[in-house]
């Protein structure tokens, strides 16, 4: 989508080439117009896995993703797709540092699952993981001709060559445990458990509204930290 005509005039202000209008836009035009850079994915995964009944077992994934593109102006899943229909992707001042990560983009996520009996009657396991936080973009603003300009101040996270941009908000990191303990009560098994959950709870997962006015809008949280214990009795 680009205006069907010239609205405005291009002039240097804060070392960007910045378009102002000097009259109203009216009409767009559609077109297959092609990307300056095109927009790509790709996605690495590594998952080692291994077990012995009765004994123990072990499984690690870790997982390298990069999805980068042009996008609606903005921070977030509004502004994830690309090639999206969109007033603001005809401004030429929304191309300014356009091609960045798109809101999907994770770049790394890894867990770590493993269990083993220390004893014939007592088993212990833990959960591990972490995952990287949605890519976001600085955002810069200049004022002329009775106007306010946005455009992007720096790329959404990092460019292609893992050159840094924006900041990554917010981080998932977790480690949960579990205890188990076999035995018999009078005639039956039994199995007396206790759990950890959210060891280390950093709050840190949030969902942020761009235009809140520098609110931080925690919209996903992980479950607060918990412990459970557990009896289980086996007739």
């Amino acid at each position: 989508m680009k205006y069907k005509e010239d609205y405005g005039i291009y002039e240097i202000s804060n070392d960007r080439n910045l378009y102002y209008f000097t009259r109203p836009f009216k009409d767009y035009v559609l077109s297959n117009y092609s990307f300056d850079k095109e927009p790509f994915y790709g996605q690495l995964l590594f998952h080692l896995i291994g077990s012995e009944e009765k004994k123990w077992f072990f499984s690690f994934s870790f997982m390298a993703q990069i999805g980068m593109g042009y996008t609606a102006f903005g921070n977030g899943p509004a502004a994830n797709d690309i090639g999206i229909l969109s007033e603001s992707q005809a401004n030429p001042n929304s191309w300014i540092n356009g091609y960045g990560r798109v809101d999907g983009d994770r770049a790394y996520v890894g867990k770590m699952y493993f269990g083993f009996y220390i004893t014939k009657k007592l088993f212990i396991a833990a959960n591990l993981k972490y995952r990287d936080g949605h890519p976001f973009a600085f955002i810069n603003t200049s004022s002329a001709y009775n106007q306010r300009i946005f455009y992007f101040n720096t790329i959404q996270a990092e460019n292609e060559k893992g050159i840094k941009g924006g900041p990554r908000e917010d981080y998932v990191s977790d480690i949960s445990f579990k205890i188990k303990y076999e035995f018999r009560l009078i005639n039956w098994n039994a199995e007396l458990s206790i759990s950890l959950f959210n060891l280390f709870d950093f709050g840190s997962e949030l969902s942020e509204y761009v235009f809140s006015g520098g609110d931080r809008y925690a919209n996903e949280l992980q479950i607060p930290r918990s412990i459970r214990i557990g009896l289980l009795i086996k007739p």
